[in-house]
């Protein structure tokens, strides 16, 4: 797919229309490497290209790259239709890019889910919860009036913040008061990891656990809430585990990036946490960032996300939200 030497990189991609080309950069994981502190804004330049009969062969020169001592390699994937044009160039500077992910069905075939386990990758399926109770049940009102005299961990903003408090809750409330503040949005509340197999195990008859060839737990069915226009931060889950988040309440919108994306994330030492800010990323500061592929999806109630282990995650709530998620051992 590429080939480089130590003036220019080549690439070439095949497409209808020959639709602009976008690039994703990949660190080449026989190199131990770390991102340098050098201020440079990385830049690609297209110095030739020809897109005779649907296919596009560029020729690209770059001044460095943004990791030291590690050559470069390069896929494309096509994007927002723009022909090839002679020094065009193509500047990070730009927003983030993002891809989606696959939408699949398992109503009559669970088999578009085992080939995306098989294969690692996350995918949303449409329909993997339809048989759950709690898609009824799980009511804020309901939840209220079951579990609502029992004290919860809540959650700010600063739980992620590094630090003595970092990881730490704000409060300790009434779950009935928590839910009330949920639905007002009048402050940036949540709970996350609740884990329902021993807080409230009442509820674990309102979920179902597939088979699909993971090995799921009973002991860490965990819970999320949410309220609107809160952020969990970007992380990746240190327990290594698949997971099969289901919105039970709210739309979120979730951002994904690979294992693989760990340096160019800064993922911050001795923990799981990035600490780049994928709205508005400071390029000075984490100039790698555009070689790191994320992938976005907005999950609607009733949908499931399988994420695979170890994948760096965000989740943004754009409703007062609420979810579960299953865990397995890695296959």
């Amino acid at each position: 797919m590429s080939g480089s030497n130590q003036g220019a990189v080549w690439l070439q991609a095949t497409a209808p229309a020959c639709p602009g080309v976008g690039f994703e950069v990949a660190q080449d994981p026989s190199r131990n490497a770390v991102p340098t502190a050098r201020r440079q804004q990385p830049r690609l330049t297209l110095v030739a290209g020809d897109c005779a009969d649907g296919g596009c062969d560029a020729k690209l020169r770059r001044p460095r790259s943004p990791y030291t001592r590690t050559p470069l390699s390069l896929t494309t994937h096509l994007d927002t239709p723009a022909p090839a044009t002679e020094g065009r160039t193509i500047s990070s500077r730009a927003s983030l890019r993002w891809n989606g992910l696959p939408c699949v069905s398992v109503a009559a075939d669970t088999g578009p889910l085992t080939t995306a386990i098989a294969a690692r990758t996350p995918v949303v399926v449409d329909d993997l919860a339809a048989e759950w109770p709690a898609l009824e049940r799980w009511t804020p009102a309901t939840l209220a009036e079951r579990f609502g005299d029992r004290r919860v961990k809540v959650y700010d903003a600063r739980f992620g913040e590094p630090g003595p408090g970092y990881m730490g809750n704000v409060d300790r409330i009434p779950f009935r008061d928590f839910l009330a503040m949920l639905l007002a949005g009048d402050r940036d509340l949540r709970m996350f990891l609740h884990n329902l197999s021993h807080a409230m195990p009442e509820l674990i008859e309102d979920v179902r656990f597939p088979d699909i060839g993971l090995r799921f737990s009973g002991q860490f069915v965990f819970s999320f809430f949410g309220a609107k226009g809160t952020t969990t931060p970007l992380h990746f889950d240190i327990d290594m585990g698949d997971v099969l988040h289901t919105a039970v309440l709210g739309r979120r919108r979730i951002r994904l990036f690979a294992p693989a994306a760990a340096t160019a994330l800064y993922r911050h030492p001795c923990t799981v946490r990035s600490y780049v800010d994928l709205d508005a990323p400071d390029r000075d500061r984490h100039p790698a960032i555009d070689f790191a592929t994320g992938h976005e999806v907005v999950l609607e109630p009733g949908q499931t996300l399988y994420m695979p282990a170890g994948w760096w995650h965000e989740f943004h709530y754009l409703d007062a939200g609420i979810g579960v998620s299953l865990r397995a051992s890695s296959p």
